[in-house]
């Protein structure tokens, strides 16, 4: 099943958007200040945009023929 309006199997990018929501959720729901409530969801940001989502797209560019369309028609995440 292919996603509509992001890359990757719907599923996954389910599972992506929860995790980020869920620590930028954490965070909001924080009153400590700048600590590890803040720097989570900007890291595991970070992780799915620079790390994860790359790895990911390399494997799907060498085994899918015709992804590279379908990843200029995509966003990347959200």
């Amino acid at each position: 099943m292919k996603a509509k309006y992001s890359r990757g199997a719907c599923i996954t990018i389910v599972a992506l958007i929860y995790a980020v929501a869920l620590f930028w959720g954490v965070m909001y729901a924080s009153v400590f200040g700048v600590d590890l409530l803040v720097l989570a969801p900007v890291a595991m940001t970070a992780l799915f945009l620079f790390i994860s989502i790359p790895m990911m797209e390399k494997r799907q560019m060498r085994n899918k023929p015709g992804y590279a369309e379908y990843r200029e028609s995509t966003r990347i995440l959200i």
